[in-house]
This record gives C-alpha cells, structure tokens and sequence, in this order.
C-alpha cells in the first residue's frame, strides 16, 4: 500500500515511514520547538529567551499563546535533544494556551475522536503535573504525584507508570468516544506502549463541548497546577487516529528527537 505520509509502498503490510503528520486528515495542531525561526515562534529566539508564542505549523493557524508578563512566560533553549531545541516551563507560573478552540468545541457537541501526541521530560514530578488539559479539566496528559494519567469526557485512567526525569518520553492521549468502554474510550501509550489504566469515572462518548482554552504546560483549573520540566514537540488531530497511524506519528517524533 501507500504511505500516506511519504508515498512509499510496502506490499502486503500496513506501514507507514513518515517524514511529517501533516499530510493526515484532520490534523488541527502541529508545534515543534526544535528550530528558532519565525515558522515555529513569533519571533526568531535565541537561548533562554520568552516564548509569547508557539506556531501552529499544521495550516490550521492554532497558535498557542502567552500574553502575561515573563513570570508567565515559558522560555525556549537550543541544542537539547538530539540537537534541537525545546520549551522549558518553571512549573510555578509559566503556560501557553489555544484560545480560541472551536476545532475542539464542535459547535458545542464536543468531539467523539481526538489524538494527542507530546515530546516531554519533566524536570520535577513533586505534586501534580499536567502536560496538558483544558480549562473544563479534560484533554488532559498529568502526573497525579505518583503516576502518569490522562483524563477526557469525564474520565480519569491512571498508569502504574512512576515519574522519570533523565529523559524525553512520547505521550499519547487516544479517544475514541464511538467504543465502549473506559477502556476502548481513553487510551494512553507512553514511548509506544500501551498502558494499562486504572479508570475512575465514566469516559463518555464525547469530550466537553464547553471548553474555551486548551493549556500546554497548564491544566487551566482551580487550583491550577503547572509542568516542570521540557516540551518539544506536540501533534493533535480532532479524530481518533488508526492503528497503523498512531505508530507511525510515534515512531516519527521518536526519529526527529532521537529517542
């Protein structure tokens, strides 16, 4: 068959080399801090400099925004994984948030499919640290203080995963509200495994149609809490991706970042 991504072709297997993501469907927001240059940021970076805002490079112009002052700021650092650079978030103030979200409002109705992919390496995993969520407390990648979890449609499924700090690692969020289950619903790979989830609450068959702000680096509730540690790429789709392309996106950020 044919790559979606590269065009190559692999008879008789369902596989995918990919060079990017953009060439899939449904693609809503692509971030990738590994150059400083007007295509990735605002401005053209140099190191330790505020980060005010993260480009949307999928053509759906999602960027993510920071308007406060530079305690709010996160600050962008060349050469550190695999020679590229990335976003480090303090993890007592700093954040960027999509505003506004109508990809993930849906007129209100909420989404049935989404898929979530992050480069990160926490710097410190002491309380909660949530990679991402949303201001109605979804959408959400987070160290509860003991493990990795995620929570979307008012579930929560949580790893047995323990905290790392040596090292980047890929997040994947996978919904798909059209299954049954909190299992089949939310689903959560770290570096391309599939986790088993301890699931409270029920995963419902869309996400929250209310929500005005997606947070990187932020859950956006009360009382907020923040990410430690380094962002470098994430990749997100308004559907849920397949199983030969939720592979594929993986083993893409892990080439570009050498993992």
């Amino acid at each position: 068959m044919f790559s979606t991504f590269t065009n190559s072709y692999s008879y008789g297997k369902r596989y995918f080399i990919i060079n990017t993501p953009n060439a899939l469907p449904n693609l809503q927001v692509s971030f990738n801090a590994g150059v400083s240059n007007t295509t990735n940021f605002n401005a053209v970076l140099t190191n330790g400099d505020d980060v005010g805002q993260w480009k949307d490079t999928s053509g759906g112009a999602h960027a993510a925004n920071q308007s406060g002052n530079a305690s709010k700021k996160p600050n962008w650092y060349s050469n550190i994984q695999n020679g590229l650079g990335a976003i480090l978030f303090n993890g007592t103030s700093e954040s960027l948030n999509i505003n506004p979200v109508s990809f993930l409002q849906n007129s209100g109705a909420g989404l049935s499919g989404f898929s979530l992919y992050v480069v990160a390496k926490a710097s410190s995993l002491s309380g909660t640290r949530p990679i991402t969520g949303s201001d109605v407390d979804g959408m959400k990648i987070y160290y509860d203080g003991t493990n990795w979890g995620i929570k979307i449609a008012s579930g929560v499924g949580t790893s047995s995963l323990v905290g790392d700090t040596t090292k980047f690692h890929v997040f994947s969020l996978i919904y798909d509200g059209t299954k049954t289950g909190n299992a089949n619903r939310a689903r959560f790979r770290y570096d391309g495994v599939e986790q088993t989830l301890t699931y409270t609450g029920t995963v419902g068959a869309t996400t929250n149609g209310a929500i005005t702000k997606f947070f990187v680096g932020e859950d956006g509730k009360t009382p907020t809490s923040y990410f430690s540690g380094y962002i470098a790429e994430m990749i997100m789709f308004s559907r849920t991706n397949t199983s030969t392309e939720i592979p594929a996106i993986e083993g893409y950020l892990k080439a570009t970042w050498g993992l």
